[in-house]
């Protein structure tokens, strides 16, 4: 039953909350800019962090973006499509990610909208290495920082590679839709993982507060 509850709530704020986000993207863009502000402040951490994004940025545009072989990025892909089915109580019942044929996953439940979009704003390997930063030895914290730069790199280009016309996840999820959510929701999940990397703190509330108080927003231009 707990899919049909998560399916009928996603239903009434999917409009909702892709305008909400749609009005506030003025306000989301201005706090990922005060966030990569902040983070090249943080001169030690931020070598670090870029280190390993200018590493796999680099690897991206001179091998990988040329190969076929996207084993790792469909995998991430489907699997990120599973934790959502799971996160609102479906039963995920095939998994397949091949190295030239794409993959696809199937499940048993409600289908919803948030299944559909996840992969291309929510980054599983960057939010695994988040909690991996926050349990590992201080000893390997430059590593770790290192790899989430690497993770980031790898989500905006795996991303960026996943979106055409022919994608079947934005069709049925509604293309306009997906163009009024994702794009905010993006930038707010680039945002605290600078706000990490600068601070060493989880600060989704404190980056919340400030957008929710912003005067950059279409509603508060549109009141003018």
């Amino acid at each position: 039953m707990g899919h049909k509850f998560f399916g009928l709530l996603l239903k009434i704020i999917k409009w909702p909350l892709a305008l909400w986000i749609a009005a506030f993207f003025p306000a989301l863009a201005i706090e990922w800019w005060e966030s990569l502000i902040t983070a090249l402040a943080a001169s030690e951490r931020l070598a670090y962090f870029f280190l390993g994004l200018v590493a796999y940025g680099g690897l991206w545009w001179t091998v990988l973006r040329k190969t076929s072989l996207t084993w790792l990025s469909t995998l991430e892909h489907e699997f990120t499509h599973c934790l959502f089915a799971w996160a609102t109580g479906n039963r995920v019942t095939g998994f397949k990610a091949t190295f030239r044929g794409g993959g696809h996953m199937t499940y048993r439940g409600t289908p919803n909208w948030l299944i559909q979009v996840a992969p291309y704003f929510f980054p599983t390997v960057t939010i695994g290495l988040l909690v991996g930063l926050y349990l590992s030895d201080l000893a390997l914290e430059g590593w770790m920082l290192s790899a989430l730069g690497a993770s980031v790199a790898y989500h905006a280009t795996s991303t960026w590679t996943d979106i055409h016309p022919g994608q079947t996840d934005f069709h049925d999820a509604g293309r306009v839709f997906c163009l009024l959510f994702l794009p905010g929701v993006n930038l707010f999940l680039y945002s605290t993982v600078l706000n990490i990397v600068a601070t060493g703190q989880l600060t989704i509330l404190a980056s919340l507060h400030r957008i929710l108080g912003s005067d950059w927003t279409l509603l508060h231009w549109a009141m003018r």
